[in-house]
Parts: C-alpha cells; sequence; structure tokens
C-alpha cells in the first residue's frame, strides 16, 4: 500500500509520476551529461532550482504539456541514483533520457511506470532496465510489462531476468496480477530505488524549454477531469 506521502506511481499530484526515469549516476554527472546534450540538440532553456521539497516540488512541472517542455532533475538519498521526471499529458517520458545518458556515462538506467486502473483507461505497469553491456541499439538489459495497451490486457516480458523478479507471478491467470504497484517498488527497491520513503528523494532542479511551437497544455485539474481521476492528492 502506498503512504499518505507517496510521491510517484499513482500517488501525490496525479499524472505527475506515472513514469520516472533514474540513471545510475550522481546528481552532478547526470546534470552535467544532461544539460551538454540539450546544448547539442540546440534547446534554448533555462535551469532553476526548485526550492520545495517533494511531493510539492513536482509542481513545477505543472501546467503539463504535449510536446512537453519542462523537466524535473531529482536528487536521491546517498547519491547513487538521480530520477528525471517529464511534464507531458501521461504522467511523463524518460525513455530518450534514460536510452541516450546511459550510454554516454556508462551506467545502469531503469524506465518505471505504474498508471493505476482508476485513474486512466489504459492502466499499465512497466519495468525496464538498460545497460551499456545489453546488446546495441537499445541496449534493453531487462523489460517486463503488464498493461491494456488496446482492448485487452497485454503481458510482455524480454532479456534477462534479474535475480529479484518474482517470475512466478508472470504465470497468474489475469495479467494485471503479473505485475503490479507492490512488485514494482519491490523491483526498484532492490536496486535501491525506494521510491515510497520520503526520505530518499531529494530537492531538484527544473530544466524549462523556452519554445516557439505551441503546445497542447493543461492544469492538473482539467487533465484529472478528463481522466475521471476523482483526486489527485
Amino acid at each position: 500500500m502506498a503512504s499518505e506521502r507517496s510521491i510517484v506511481f499513482g500517488c501525490g499530484h496525479v499524472p505527475i509520476g506515472w513514469t520516472v526515469g533514474f540513471l545510475r549516476a550522481p546528481f552532478d554527472a547526470v546534470a552535467e551529461a544532461t544539460l551538454a546534450w540539450w546544448r547539442k540538440l540546440q534547446r534554448q532553456f533555462e535551469q532553476v532550482e526548485i526550492p520545495a521539497v517533494f511531493p510539492d516540488g513536482v509542481l513545477a512541472l505543472s501546467p503539463l504539456q504535449t510536446p512537453p517542455t519542462r523537466e524535473i532533475l531529482a536528487r536521491t538519498s546517498g547519491n547513487e541514483w538521480t530520477a528525471n521526471l517529464v511534464n507531458n499529458h501521461l504522467g511523463g517520458d524518460s525513455y530518450s533520457w534514460c536510452g541516450h545518458l546511459s550510454e554516454v556515462i556508462g551506467c545502469e538506467a531503469v524506465l518505471a511506470t505504474h498508471i493505476p486502473a482508476d485513474q486512466y483507461a489504459y492502466p499499465a505497469t512497466a519495468f525496464m532496465m538498460i545497460a551499456p553491456r545489453a546488446a546495441p541499439p537499445l541496449h534493453t538489459l531487462r523489460a517486463v510489462r503488464a498493461g491494456r495497451y488496446s482492448e485487452r490486457w497485454e503481458f510482455y516480458a524480454e532479456g534477462e531476468v534479474q535475480p529479484f523478479e518474482e517470475a512466478e507471478r508472470y504465470g497468474a491467470r489475469r495479467i494485471r496480477e503479473r505485475l503490479d504497484r507492490e512488485m514494482l517498488l519491490r523491483y526498484l527497491a532492490a536496486l535501491g530505488i525506494r521510491v515510497d520513503d520520503p526520505t530518499f528523494w531529494r530537492q531538484g532542479v527544473l530544466l524549462q524549454q523556452r519554445v516557439t511551437y505551441e503546445s497542447r497544455t493543461s492544469t492538473l485539474d482539467e487533465l484529472r477531469r478528463a481522466y475521471g481521476i476523482s483526486s489527485g492528492d
């Protein structure tokens, strides 16, 4: 069960945090690599320290936009992992950040998703590990997901089974029970990513793009009404 102070994966200021990326590298190294990447992409942006502690610190991502224009790089306890949250309408999209920077820095990355069934029409739970040692071009070491990606629930698993996985659950009759939020949190905790522990999160930095194009923009309240979410906090 999620605690009242849980921040991501269907808690806190949803839909922010449905998907979160993590790089197994210290914050300063990740920030330097991220900024260098953005400059290479010729993005114009501002970098702002977020004064509020989490979970309210994620409100710096609001309003949500597609294409997204804001990202948070979050420090974590022990400085082993750095987190990434993005302000798109589906609660985050850190795939490119994980994939590109894990190769640049030479570190493992984790992309994790949990979208609860009572918050969106297409719920899903997914766990992906990316590692430089895995086969190119995507370097996906392990991927497991269960979700309703169309009209039916689907389950998918490929890559190197990790020692902490509860693989016996993958044979459950109901696909939604093969990978759920509690399992996802145990997988992450086995790697030192304790997302439901408030002491795990430290303050972050907001990267705000300056763009000339128009993004579809929604406040959190507008998006919650559109998705049928009764309460986000």
